[in-house]
């Protein structure tokens, strides 16, 4: 299989466009929004979002792990029950277990998420300090062996190598990219998802982008089918870089709760770590011998995911980049350059599936996360995405690509029968939220900028400390300004 596409990377830098300013990806039109199931307010759920954010900040002033974990359905009711009883805020209802039912085998349900302090998970990593302004870390692979990990760029500058060479191990599958297998006198679980979560079909243009909108139009949600002119080539991309996946899933996803991801994370903040910021790279991702992270295939999806964001959430693009600026300002880089968003993640749904209505605070409520989903299963019998906010439910095929405010909206992954043979996948980016709130506060954790401030009394810190609290009491207020309405995307096209 030939590259997909001629990099931008080595050239100009830029990861959706060429130095004339020329797309890499044409920009195919939206079709009409889907509507949702009932009153939906985007604006009170970032409100929503923001309070329950504060209360975090507020908080939390334990050593803060490398990364949030779920906010669920209790955590947001313990946390809604401390703010002033007029808050007018109300949370999904629903729970891990739900699935089990429709599947020979019982799910692993996950334990509820806390709510503040100690809310987060934990990487196995450990770090040190060389050089002026450089972290590094050691990272434990999936293997027991040592992976270092430096703040240099994780780039795909030499993402060259293709997928088209196999490694030979486990039998390739006879099913790749194929979401609609037939087999025979098999109900399909919509019917029962569609009672049980209260949630309409939503069907989606083959072809177009397919918006979700909220109840006074604001685009919410986006789904994409891929590059209309290239469809077929990213097919068989996806469908490639899903057969490596399958090959390498055992020590890539195996001992590490189903998730392998790359980039710039938060690290403890306590006394063993000079520095609060990683670079993480990804050991386990590789095949043969090239590195998956920096592998062609996965740049072309990276690159359509910004341009994507660009078209349907350019201010928030905006707003992220100006971040990735002085993330670059402290030493780091993005994993592709040009691109707005500070991590990658592969995600193994068949091995961690995403049971729970939960809210990715990893991701923070005013930005957005990008999907992209990879695999092979029987769509009529799993694989779905449900859109809580919406109330929508979404028939998923291999390479379709969602970007949704994932702090700020509640989505559900149905699980695949992997007893029988499936896989599904999602290769995702974002703007880690703790990274985020490093950069606001001037390259200092809150510890740091607090002895800093007010033991200390330096100036600068003060100066700081001071911006970053009038600019949280705007945020709220800012984002709203950051979606835009239907009308306003196709001006922006």
């Amino acid at each position: 299989m030939s590259t997909p596409h001629t990099s931008p990377i080595k050239k100009t830098h830029m990861l959706t466009r060429s130095a004339g300013g020329i797309f890499y990806f044409q920009r195919d039109p939206p079709v009409s929004p889907i509507q949702p199931k009932s009153h939906l307010s985007l604006r009170g759920e970032l409100d929503m979002s923001h309070r329950i954010t504060q209360y975090m900040e507020d908080n939390d002033r334990s050593p803060c792990p490398p990364d949030y974990a779920p906010l669920t359905t209790e955590g947001t009711e313990e946390i809604i029950a401390q703010l002033p009883e007029d808050n007018g805020l109300t949370v999904l209802s629903g729970s891990a277990a739900d699935f089990a039912d429709f599947f020979e085998e019982p799910l692993p349900v996950p334990v509820p998420a806390q709510t503040y302090a100690g809310q987060r998970s934990t990487l196995t990593a450990t770090a040190s300090t060389s050089g002026e302004g450089t972290a590094s870390a050691s990272v434990m692979s999936l293997n027991g062996q040592s992976a270092s990990a430096t703040a240099s760029s994780v780039t795909g500058a030499n993402a060259t190598a293709t997928v088209s060479v196999y490694e030979e191990s486990p039998r390739r599958s006879t099913r790749l990219g194929n979401s609609d297998a037939k087999e025979p006198a098999q109900r399909s679980v919509v019917p029962v998802l569609r009672r049980k979560y209260q949630v309409l079909n939503a069907y989606p243009n083959a072809v177009l982008p397919t918006p979700f909108v909220d109840s006074e139009d604001l685009v919410v949600s986006v789904m994409l089918r891929g590059p209309s002119r290239k469809k077929p080539k990213w097919t068989s991309a996806c469908a490639e870089l899903a057969h490596v996946l399958d090959v390498i899933a055992p020590r890539a996803f195996g001992l590490s709760g189903g998730r392998a991801r790359w980039g710039v994370t938060f690290a403890f903040d306590d006394q063993k770590y000079k520095k609060s910021i990683l670079t993480l790279k990804q050991q386990a991702l590789t095949y043969r011998s090239r590195d998956l992270t920096t592998d062609a295939t996965l740049e072309w999806i990276a690159a359509y995911q910004n341009h994507a964001l660009e078209q349907f959430y350019p201010n928030v693009k905006s707003a992220m980049l100006v971040l990735v600026d002085e993330l670059k300002a402290h030493g780091f880089s993005t994993p592709f350059p040009g691109s707005a968003f500070s991590t990658c993640e592969f995600r193994d749904l068949t091995r961690a599936p995403m049971t729970t209505p939960q809210k990715q605070w990893q991701v923070r409520f005013c930005d957005i996360q990008a999907l992209t989903v990879l695999g092979h299963w029987n769509g009529e019998m799993g694989g779905h995405l449900i859109l809580h906010g919406e109330g929508r439910i979404v028939k998923v095929k291999p390479g379709d690509t969602f970007l949704l405010p994932a702090g700020a909206q509640a989505y559900t992954f149905v699980p695949v029968r992997a007893q029988v043979g499936e896989r599904q996948y999602v290769f995702s980016q974002f703007f880690h939220a703790s990274v985020a709130r490093w950069v606001e506060k001037g390259g200092k954790t809150d510890k740091e900028l607090e002895v800093k401030a007010r033991h200390l009394r330096d100036k600068a810190a003060l100066s700081r400390l001071h911006q970053w609290s009038r600019a949280r009491e705007s945020r709220a207020d800012r984002t709203k300004k950051q979606f835009l309405k239907m009308d306003d995307v196709s001006i922006a096209m």
